[in-house]
């Protein structure tokens, strides 16, 4: 007997007998393998509610309203199961999963505070975890709970997958390419391992069949926002800054609150003279975080490209106050310099940035921005 065979059978059962909460629970397991979601939540909507109460049928219910896509929906079941249940581990992975579908990543995390050493009942609890700790920026404790998952299922896509992109924001460019470069050759369009491959190939400048393995990506993710800043990030290199322009305003729709995309969108505008627009990108990164040092750097080589030296000095300023190490600051620096015909200080800076890998694979659009410089001031 088929499972929808089976589920009208026992539909018909429950009609007789509406108390029945072994069988309720089997018909919202069925509802949970079908794809007729929305009947299954209206058969949910329409059980008495004081069984619904029950932990089995909350439970239930709430897997059914994760298959659906309902999140919130699944996060009030899963509650109302803990009340009950405070320790039950595959609920608190369900409610965590629910909470981080919502973007309420430190809910999430802190649903899933303490169980970690119980992973064993629910080994997903760690992906899940490390994808928290990832977003809340904790890339060290990520790869901890991702290490611990691998040391137990070493074959796993999605985590070799996850590891590898951990490792791009860790910059172990190297190790995050060869991974990554692993989990795609097992399974192509695996999105994790796409953004990492990707990124780290350009910092590797392992760029020659990239564009093909990107365009595949983005077809399958086209509204994952780090593999359109990806793809620009090519397109720059590339010198092709309008194309970075469009592809990066996608960009910045899917992630509005993702600072970096908006500098590099204001440098893609630097980069083609569209000093307006970059501006106001730059201004878009400072309303979301002032205290973030290239911000001020990006604004300070704006500044100069202008003649604004002494508000180009104050972004100076500002910039390495706050980080001393910031490439935009020190690179703003050595213009200004320049224009004050201190070469030799301004190379002692670019040498000093050069020493410095990740700055290095920054300054590869600078030439182009020196360019515009010059022509601007002839």
């Amino acid at each position: 007997m088929s499972d929808a065979d089976q589920l009208h059978r026992l539909l018909s059962y429950w009609q007789q007998d509406q108390a029945n909460t072994a069988l309720i629970v089997d018909i919202l397991v069925l509802f949970s393998k079908s794809s007729e979601f929305e009947k299954g939540i209206e058969f949910s909507r329409n059980i008495d509610l004081s069984i619904v109460a029950e932990p089995r049928v909350a439970y239930h219910i709430g897997i059914l309203c994760l298959a659906a896509g309902k999140y919130a929906e699944a996060e009030t079941e899963f509650n109302r199961m803990l009340v009950h249940m405070s320790e039950h581990v595959p609920t608190r992975y369900n409610l965590a999963y629910a909470q981080y579908a919502q973007q309420k990543i430190s809910q999430a995390r802190n649903t899933l505070d303490g169980f970690e050493y119980q992973w064993r009942e629910c080994p997903e609890l760690l992906i899940l975890l490390a994808r928290c700790e990832h977003f809340l920026e904790n890339i060290d404790v990520a790869l901890e709970h991702i290490d611990k998952y691998l040391s137990f299922n070493m074959s796993h896509l999605e985590a070799k997958g996850l590891k590898s992109l951990l490792l791009v924001d860790k910059e172990d460019y190297v190790l995050a390419y060869q991974l990554a470069n692993d989990v795609i050759a097992q399974e192509p369009l695996q999105l994790e391992a796409n953004i990492a491959f990707s990124a780290a190939a350009i910092s590797l400048q392992k760029t020659d069949y990239l564009q093909e393995q990107l365009q595949q990506a983005l077809s399958a993710h086209p509204n994952v926002g780090r593999l359109w800043m990806v793809q620009a990030e090519l397109d720059m290199l590339n010198q092709n800054f309008e194309q970075a322009e469009i592809h990066l305003k996608k960009t910045v729709k899917l992630m509005p609150d993702h600072i970096g995309s908006w500098h590099l969108l204001a440098w893609s505008q630097l980069l083609s003279n569209q000093l307006s627009c970059a501006e106001d990108s730059f201004n878009q990164a400072l309303t979301l975080n002032r205290n973030f040092a290239d911000t001020h750097g990006g604004l300070a080589v704006l500044q100069v490209m202008t003649g604004n030296y002494n508000d180009a000095n104050d972004s100076i300023r500002r910039a390495l106050k706050l980080d001393s190490t910031s490439v935009a600051g020190r690179y703003a620096k050595t213009l200004l310099l320049e224009k004050q015909g201190n070469q030799q200080a301004a190379q002692a800076i670019i040498k000093d940035i050069f020493t410095d890998d990740v700055a290095r694979s920054v300054l590869a659009y600078f030439p182009e921005l020196k360019k515009n410089l010059e022509q601007k001031n002839h």
